[in-house]
């Protein structure tokens, strides 16, 4: 992608398409920017130690760039330096998923990670710099038995920082691991939001679900952030009317194969909803992509295992089922 001045000025947006002077074409950032995934993992996931020498080695301007729904064995157009599998991982578009790029001007690189989607005819892929983004994302709950309008946001953002507030622990994390005199660390808590998802299940029913965000203190680093997230989602949060909210976790995980968002599954990705979206469009998602988690996909599976004799699903880190406590069919 050339981000050059000469290639940029003169530029037309047109259907939601930049026209580019040279040529080139790319989806225009929607108002907003585009939405960015809320990645819970580190970029050098499943990557081996030589790996990881090499790129901390590297001088100069450096990011991350990966492309989307693919993994390493699609390498963007360009880059210096591409990922190498520690293990096989028994998962669809399997870790590593990001490509280290050197060589690069500063103030293109800037360009390239503050609008962060770059979707063009040839080629769809994601920019971030070596500051890894820290992620706004804390869990999903299930199992909560409420609406999805604007009374029941509060309602499970409330009970959800009443649960957090409660532990002294949870709160002096924040503040003990971010820089002294970090406002943001201490009023964190005060700053998280519940967003509705409805999520569908097999057998055409649907759930609804809770993805739980906050306002993390920027000093904080991405590793000790995911420690606290963590630790957030090994606890339940009790309501006395309305059930008690389960964290989606280990294999219940939502997860986005397409832009590596670990708050929705791949079929309700905000990207390829956008106009002028030039990557893999919603026609071409899969059915099971469509309606199931990646969860609720190897559940189903499982169950078919036990029908026949084989072994039955094994329950989340929680003990509980995915999206059994407040589904219904879908019309």
């Amino acid at each position: 992608m050339d981000t050059s001045e000469d290639a940029t000025a003169g530029m037309r947006t047109t259907a939601g398409v930049i026209q580019m002077t040279n040529g080139q074409q790319y989806t225009a950032p929607p108002t907003g920017g585009f939405p960015r995934p809320e990645c819970v993992e580190s970029p050098l996931r499943n990557t081996t130690d030589r790996n990881r020498a090499d790129w901390g080695a590297e001088k100069g301007p450096k990011g991350f760039v990966r492309v989307y729904r693919a993994n390493s064995s699609t390498p963007p157009e360009s880059s210096s330096a591409p990922p190498t599998a520690r293990e096989e991982l028994e998962e669809r578009l399997p870790a590593p998923w990001n490509f280290l790029v050197t060589d690069i001007a500063a103030d293109a690189l800037k360009k390239l990670t503050d609008q962060g989607w770059w979707s063009t005819p040839t080629i769809t892929f994601y920019v971030f710099g070596p500051d890894i983004p820290l992620p706004r994302y804390i869990m999903t709950l299930q199992n909560l038995c409420t609406g999805a309008d604007h009374e029941a946001c509060k309602f499970v953002a409330r009970i959800v920082t009443d649960k957090l507030k409660s532990l002294k622990e949870a709160s002096e994390f924040l503040i003990k691991h971010s820089a002294a005199g970090d406002k943001d660390a201490e009023s964190a808590l005060d700053t998280i939001e519940a967003k509705p998802l409805e999520i569908a299940l097999p057998g055409g029913e649907s759930d609804l679900v809770w993805n739980i965000y906050f306002t993390p203190p920027k000093s904080i680093d991405f590793f000790r952030l995911l420690e606290w997230t963590s630790s957030a989602r090994k606890l339940t949060y009790d309501t006395a009317r309305h059930g008690t909210g389960v964290p989606r976790v280990g294999r219940d995980q939502l997860f986005c194969i397409g832009c590596k968002g670990y708050d929705h599954p791949t079929g309700l990705c905000p990207l390829p909803r956008l106009v002028g979206w030039f990557g893999a469009p919603l026609q071409s998602v899969s059915a099971d992509d469509k309606t199931l988690s990646k969860a609720d996909e190897r559940n189903e599976r499982n169950d078919n295992k036990k029908s026949k004799g084989g072994k039955g699903p094994r329950t989340g880190g929680n003990g509980h089922r995915s999206g059994n406590r407040n589904s219904r069919r879908r019309n």
